[in-house]
């Protein structure tokens, strides 16, 4: 009963991981016109500093890739809950792989939460005028309170609190990932996963796949910080002393008191 309720309480925190990546990562106006885009007057590449593809089409893969682990986590639990009403591949079925709500889960959920009302936050108050893109809009204002009055790019430091809950709770320890990771590496007592070797190639692709979008979004905090670098020299530009005096105001991008 007390594993029931334990993995129970884990599947509700993926989903509510993926509800948060959801609504976080989810544009609230359309996309900007290259009228709008064209304000800034940079190459592409400045426009989105360290992307190797557009900002929409690297959201879109980042929010498929967390409901993909959560998926494949919550398929490998449900035996756990119901035993006699699922047939699912005995490679997932294995106590090698039983996850479990670690402190660093719990500690990434609730960072997680705050990095999605954070974003939430910004939408709100910069309304219309918020995109994904480095744009400016007509009529551009700049926002200068509500936590835009903490550090200059809040929605950033709201993706950083996305960036650490995705690797608290889909990779901290207890997780699927993070125990299929140390059979794989031999660091676990168990020998074996669903009682074959842990080179059968199912295996062998969920590793590859895990390996792949930690790989990728490694790539997040680099990219906002350099996001965040342009944005301030186009609003610098667009708005001259009005931003000089934010940024005497509020002289943080990201982080109170750090940077």
């Amino acid at each position: 009963m007390e594993l029931q309720t334990t993995q129970t309480l884990r599947i509700l925190i993926l989903l509510a991981e993926c509800v948060a990546f959801h609504y976080a990562l989810t544009a609230p106006n359309p996309p900007s016109t290259k009228e709008e885009e064209d304000r800034y007057k940079v190459d592409y590449k400045q426009r989105d500093p360290g992307m190797f593809c557009h900002v929409l089409i690297m959201v879109a893969m980042w929010k498929i890739s967390v409901y993909i682990l959560s998926a494949i986590e919550i398929l490998a639990l449900l035996p756990s809950i119901y035993p006699s009403q699922l047939l699912l591949p005995t490679f997932l079925q294995s106590p090698s792989l039983e996850a479990y709500n670690s402190p660093e889960t719990i500690i990434g959920l609730v960072i997680l939460v705050f990095g999605t009302f954070l974003r939430f936050h910004c939408y709100n108050r910069l309304a219309h005028a918020f995109t994904f893109e480095l744009t400016l809009r007509k009529n551009h204002k700049l926002v200068t309170d509500g936590a835009y009055g903490v550090v200059r790019h809040p929605a950033y430091t709201g993706i950083f609190g996305l960036f650490i809950g995705n690797l608290s709770i889909n990779y901290g320890r207890g997780s699927f990932w993070w125990n299929l990771f140390t059979v794989a590496l031999g660091l676990s007592s168990s020998q074996s996963v669903g009682g074959r070797q842990d080179s059968d190639w199912r295996l062998v692709m969920l590793l590859i796949f895990g390996s792949l979008q930690l790989v990728y979004i490694s790539r997040a905090p680099y990219v906002m910080v350099k996001r965040s670098v342009a944005e301030d020299r186009v609003l610098e530009k667009h708005f001259g002393e009005e931003w000089v005096k934010w940024k005497e105001r509020v002289p943080y991008r990201l982080f109170p008191g750090v940077w």
